[in-house]
């Protein structure tokens, strides 16, 4: 039923051109202020809430922040308006923040207040780990890809069932 209602309100706020918000909230861009992220969104309606039980109210979960040393750790983030303002004693001058960037974050619990979660988002640009990406043809030089030979072929044509 909440997707059906998401999907709804998306198409009719961008084909039908109804004054709604369409979307959740997504990362539009930061600013570094002291010992600080403040960052900012696009569809965020009626303002930025949380939702659930997990941490304190105002508190955003599944934030993490980064330095230069481009370790990141747990942050402490809060809602202020219509941005997010993150932080972490471990990290003085912080320089990337990432929401809910993993595998299944749980607890995520930033939304707007119609309702609608904001996106996953990263600040940084930086390379992360590698991802295994599934074989394919195109990937690989045309040197190293798997040839099938006639008596190859024939096998796989010619085999009894």
């Amino acid at each position: 039923r909440d997707v059906g209602r998401r999907l709804a309100q998306w198409g009719l706020g961008k084909s039908y051109g109804r004054k709604l918000v369409p979307d959740g909230p997504h990362y539009s861009h930061y600013a570094g202020e002291s010992g600080t992220i403040r960052v900012f969104f696009t569809d965020v309606g009626k303002g930025l809430v949380t939702k659930g039980g997990k941490g304190a109210k105002g508190a955003v979960a599944t934030c993490v922040v980064a330095g230069a040393d481009r370790k990141f750790v747990p942050a402490q983030a809060r809602v202020e308006g219509d941005t997010l303002v993150v932080s972490a004693p471990d990290v003085p001058a912080p320089r990337a923040v990432r929401y809910a960037w993993s595998d299944n974050p749980a607890g995520c619990n930033l939304y707007n207040a119609d309702g609608l979660p904001a996106s996953p988002f990263r600040t940084d640009a930086w390379e992360g780990r590698k991802i295994f990406r599934p074989y394919s043809p195109h990937a690989l030089p045309h040197s190293r890809l798997p040839t099938l030979t006639h008596s190859r072929t024939h096998a796989l044509t010619h085999s009894p069932l």
